[in-house]
This record gives C-alpha cells, sequence and structure tokens, in this order.
C-alpha cells in the first residue's frame, strides 16, 4: 500500500513522546551504546545512579574538578626484569572480600620501574580510592602508599583534597557496588568500561560535613571488625590432663563413610533428601541449607552426627541437625561410649592437625584412618563439665554476631543518610 496515513503518524510522535515522558522507560543515545564494546539493552545499566538525591550536589566520578579515573595494567609475564621491583602492585588477592573498604599498604607482588614503563600500569599516588572492576566487581581499597595496579580495577585519583576526603569517597563507592553490577558486561569476564564507571555519581557534601560522616562510619566498621575478628579467632580448648587415658576413635565412635548416588538421581527442587558433597557446604557450626537433594539414599547421617571433611581439605567438622545423604567427601562420625558434644569440640580443636594420606589428586583421609586419631577421655561428668564451658564461650562469641548485624544496620543508614534516602 503507497502513500502514508497522517493520523497514524500522528499517533507513533505522541507514542514516542509519551515513551520520552514516562519515568518506565529511558531514552540513551546512540553514542552511548556504543562507548561499550558490546551493547548491553539493559536500562539499569543506563539509568542515572541517584536521580532522587537532592539534599547534597551529585557529582560524576569522572567529574575532573575533583577525580580522574586511571586504569590499570599488567606487565609482560615473560620477561623476568620487569617483576620483583619496588612498586606495589595491587590485585584482588589485596582486598580480602567482607570489608567495606580495605587500607593498603603492601601488596603480595611487585613490579619494577621498567615493568611500569613497558605496560599499561600507571603510578598512582597514595590516598588513591581503587575499584575493582573486572569479574569480581566492587571491592574496595585505599591506596596508603604510592602502587599501580592491574587491569581489573579503576581506580579514582583524587585532584583535591580540600575538597575531598578519600574515606568518605570509598564509604559512597561502597553503596554503588549492585549498581555497578548490573552496568557491568562482558563475555567471559564482566567488567565495567571506563566511560561508564565515570558516570557513576555520587554525592558531594562539604569537607567538614564528609570528615563528620567518616568518623561515624569509622566507628561502626570498627566495631564491626573487631566482632568479625572475634569470631574468626575463637577457637574452643581443651586443657588435657596428663592423666586421661587416651583412645582410638573407632573404640568410642562410629565411623560412616559417604559415598554419592549416581548422577541421575540429584536434582535442586527439594525431591527426596538433601544430600551433601564436602566442606563448602559447611556453616559456621551447623551444615547450611542444602543446594542437593537426591532420591536415591546411600548413606545416611543423622541428627547430631559429626561431620568431617574427609578430602580437600582434611580435617575440618561440622554438626548436621536433620538427616543427610553424605558424598564421598565426608564421613559422619556418631558417639558409642562418649558425649557427642566433647568429641565435637576434641574434634575441632585438633583439626589443623589431622592429616591425610596425600593422595596424588587430593589429599584425603579414609575411614580406617579416621578410626585410628587418638582422643583424650576424661570421665563422663569431666566431658559434661568441658563442653558446658565451651558452650558458655560460644554464647558470648555468638553475641558478636548480633552486633555486627546491628552496627551494619547503623553504618547502612548513615550510608542512606548520606544519598538523601529515608
Amino acid at each position: 500500500m503507497c502513500g502514508s496515513d497522517p493520523a497514524a503518524s500522528r499517533r507513533d510522535a505522541a507514542w514516542h513522546q509519551s515513551k520520552i515522558n514516562n519515568p518506565k522507560f529511558l531514552s540513551v543515545p546512540r553514542a552511548r551504546l556504543l562507548e561499550s564494546p558490546d551493547i548491553n539493552l539493559s536500562g539499569d545499566r543506563y539509568r542515572e545512579t541517584a536521580a532522587v538525591q537532592r539534599k547534597w550536589p551529585m557529582v560524576k566520578l569522572g567529574d575532573e574538578r575533583f577525580f580522574t579515573i586511571e586504569s590499570g595494567g599488567t606487565p609482560s609475564s615473560i620477561v623476568p626484569e620487569y617483576w620483583g621491583g619496588d612498586i606495589r602492585w595491587v590485585t584482588l588477592v589485596d582486598l580480602p572480600q567482607g570489608e567495606s573498604f580495605t587500607e593498603i599498604k603492601n601488596t603480595q607482588r611487585t613490579i619494577s620501574e621498567t615493568g611500569l614503563k613497558n605496560s599499561s600500569a600507571v603510578l598512582l599516588p597514595k590516598r588513591t580510592v581503587l575499584v575493582s572492576s573486572r569479574a569480581t566487581i566492587g571491592r574496595i581499597g585505599i591506596a596508603l602508599e604510592p602502587m599501580a595496579t592491574n587491569q581489573g580495577f579503576k581506580n579514582i585519583v583524587i585532584g583535591d583534597f580540600d575538597q575531598v576526603n578519600e574515606r568518605y569517597v570509598a564509604y559512597a563507592v561502597a553503596r554503588l557496588v549492585p549498581v555497578m553490577d548490573q552496568m557491568a558486561s562482558g563475555g567471559t569476564f564482566k567488567e565495567i568500561s571506563k566511560t561508564s564507571f565515570s558516570h557513576l555519581e555520587i554525592p558531594l557534601p562539604p569537607l567538614s560535613i564528609q570528615q563528620q560522616m567518616v568518623v561515624e562510619l569509622d566507628g561502626y566498621r570498627k566495631v564491626i571488625e573487631g566482632a568479625r575478628q572475634v569470631i574468626a579467632n575463637y577457637k574452643p580448648t581443651i586443657k588435657i590432663d596428663p592423666k586421661w587415658p587416651k583412645v582410638k576413635l573407632g573404640e568410642v565412635a562410629e565411623v560412616i563413610a559417604g559415598q554419592s548416588p549416581e548422577g541421575k538421581y540429584y536434582n535442586e527442587i527439594g525431591n527426596g533428601t538433601p544430600f551433601y558433597q564436602g566442606k563448602t557446604e559447611f556453616g559456621e557450626m551447623y551444615i547450611g541449607e542444602p543446594k542437593i537433594w537426591t532420591t536415591q539414599i546411600k548413606k545416611l547421617a543423622e541428627p547430631g552426627d559429626i561431620l568431617m571433611s574427609v578430602r580437600a581439605p582434611v580435617g575440618p567438622v561440622n554438626l548436621t541437625i536433620q538427616g543427610i545423604c553424605i558424598g564421598r567427601g565426608l564421613a559422619a562420625i556418631r558417639e558409642k561410649k562418649i558425649h557427642q558434644m566433647f568429641l565435637f569440640y576434641n574434634l575441632k580443636s585438633m583439626q589443623d592437625k589431622i592429616k591425610g594420606s596425600g593422595g596424588a589428586v587430593f589429599d584425603s583421609i579414609s575411614k580406617a584412618q579416621i578410626e585410628e586419631i587418638e582422643i583424650p577421655l576424661p570421665p563422663l561428668e569431666s566431658q559434661r563439665q568441658i563442653v558446658a564451658e565451651i558452650e558458655a564461650e560460644r554464647a558470648l562469641v555468638e553475641g558478636n554476631r548480633e552486633l555486627i548485624a546491628r552496627f551494619e544496620q547503623k553504618l547502612q543508614a548513615k550510608l542512606a543518610e548520606i544519598w538523601g534516602e529515608e
């Protein structure tokens, strides 16, 4: 059909205008779509990150009045003289998971001046905010000394410390991690482009306000980190009386080796019995929620059984609170002539010393070797007293988990205040 329908044209124009004015729709210039190596049509990637915030002026990380964004680089690994020099070189291993940000003074690897000059790495001044932007998105560090990073970082070099506090920037950028994750694109590894990263915005109050906020946020952070240290370093200890006899574990407990069902019996929809394969599914004290179920029961651990990781690594123990199937990476230990929790805490206190057979592929320990482990055996009443003391200690340690939760809420509430949110 030839010609055009004026009424239809007007309807089309009105439709397009309604989409432009509708906040549920997002219009993105073609040039910006082409900034990245692959075109991602997710609106969240291009939507401005803080349009609702009006308490403080918003500034882009690419605003050169305040910041310069620098990427990193890696010298050639086949040129020895590029490595082992005096220049600190940051990789993801220098930023542990779980922190708001990491203050970095030293790095696991270093490069030489020659390596720096012959790569795209840049020597960053101290007080630079480092942000991982490839594969693992959003781990944050602050450089306490001049250093470089690999190409998996976008680094915020602060140009005017009379207007910007680097710790404030680190806290503010940490709140953008979910946005960064949405923006990232790529095949093998997700990555944020320098251009996209530069478009991220943070609120920027006056320096005196930034400093006040940092003092409060640092206080919360210190409490959280201290409580985490208590949890990480606590290990039940049992003072061994040399008069106590020692027995082999197989004399006082039953050891049940795991056995994996055939693959066709697995599912992820909760059909059958929870199946656990190894230490990766352990929680802090009890095993976590199951991810796999099986309809073919092979080896069943009962509620209260001790679970031991028997390969890669050998020794870590945990408890189960329900009947489960266990694979070849686990063994269940069930008391016969000993207090079960005394046995559990005994094994937990010595788990770093339990050695396997050093298999060719995985370090592993067999059922027979577990049965040969020697443990002290005090009178039953002494076992009960020891368990009661450890349980009292554990109650104090568990209190630190509540402390962490409360102060993380305080920290997030303060960050929400910075961003002008209720």
